[in-house]
């Protein structure tokens, strides 16, 4: 009742509360800009029709396996949508149609196996998306037409194998990718002139996945000023003179190898104190 007179409300954070199940009647507070009921015990997404001026939408952390078609339909303005952990298996393909202002999508945490190809078309503005943690084993070529303003893309912990590779450096979204992350995935293959797609790339995490790579030192040479994590991977090697060498650094490249399964013959050569004769390119 409280919350029904407060017509002006603009920001309601209902949360960390495990005994709530249901929320109290919203109808009348049509100027909420901001909306978080994050982890409670809610089993239904909230009704949000009737809140045109909703910018940001947490619904994390509640048991609410699915979500209705037209969810968002009226939420045109809204910016940031965060639905981890709430259990979803299905993302409606017409979920996000209208928002097309959505800066910020987290949907990781879920059990989410398949995307429609056509499901964040409408997504332009998008500049963070959050798949990590789900069941994805594939995605389509198209899924990415959309997001070339995308910054920063997390596909970490799911069962996608080299294919996602070769399907991100021939997207749009190369152009202003900063951060990619696809850690514990099946990633077999990867090849450092890979980044040669992505100019504004700083941080590639492909950390814990089956890849089996030799990297020389003409791959070090074409990329700079980026981060790629390449630690407990199958066989990660750096050549050097025609000799295998672990790489705990480079000046132009951080290549972290630590716990990597090397040959003996990696340690062949001191490839540190090598590198370090290498100045960065000014």
């Amino acid at each position: 009742e409280d919350l029904q007179n407060k017509t002006n409300l603009k920001t309601l954070v209902i949360k960390n509360n495990g005994n709530l199940t249901e929320l109290p009647e919203l109808e009348r507070l049509t100027k909420l800009e901001v909306l978080d009921v994050q982890q409670n015990s809610l089993s239904k997404a909230p009704p949000v029709h009737h809140l045109p001026n909703l910018l940001q939408l947490t619904l994390a952390y509640n048991p609410i396996p699915t979500l209705p078609e037209n969810y968002l339909k009226s939420n045109t303005n809204l910016t940031l949508f965060k639905a981890t952990g709430i259990g979803l298996t299905h993302v409606p393909k017409d979920l996000f149609k209208t928002t097309t202002q959505m800066k910020w999508l987290h949907l990781d945490g879920n059990k989410i196996t398949t995307l429609a190809k056509d499901m964040f078309w409408n997504l332009e503005s998008l500049r963070t998306l959050n798949l990590a943690r789900n069941q994805l084993s594939s995605l389509s070529v198209a899924l990415f037409n959309h997001l070339g303003s995308l910054g920063e893309l997390d596909l970490s912990s799911n069962h996608l194998n080299s294919s996602v590779v070769e399907i991100l450096s021939s997207s749009p979204i190369r152009s202003n990718l900063k951060i990619l992350k696809l850690s514990k995935n099946k990633v077999e293959k990867f090849y450092l002139t890979w980044l040669n797609s992505f100019p504004l790339m700083a941080t590639l995490s492909l950390d814990q996945n089956n890849i089996t790579a030799n990297i020389t030192m003409d791959q070090l040479a074409v990329v700079q000023k980026v981060t790629v994590n390449l630690k407990s991977n199958f066989k990660v090697r750096v050549i050097l003179n025609g000799a295998f060498a672990k790489c705990d650094g480079d000046p132009r490249v951080e290549l972290q190898l630590l716990e990597t399964d090397l040959d003996e013959d990696c340690f062949k050569t001191k490839l540190t104190d090598d590198l370090k004769k290498v100045k960065r390119p000014v």
